[in-house]
């Protein structure tokens, strides 16, 4: 049997591809997709603020 090649993470393969046009193209998996992109740029957030405090930022500024 022939090695089979490790496809390249930048570019992905047809079948990589495909599977992004079947998300968008599918409503339910779409909206479950932009639901977990939420959930993790939320879930960032304290963890940036935490960051900044520990790093010695100056905190929010409410003009």
């Amino acid at each position: 049997m022939a090695a089979r090649s490790v496809p390249d993470a930048r570019t992905g393969t047809p079948q990589q591809l495909q599977s992004v046009r079947a998300t968008l193209r599918s409503p339910r998996r779409l909206k479950t997709e932009a639901l977990a992109g939420l959930v993790v740029a939320l879930a960032l957030i304290p963890e940036a603020i935490a960051f900044s405090v520990i790093a010695g930022g100056t905190g929010w500024k409410w003009s």
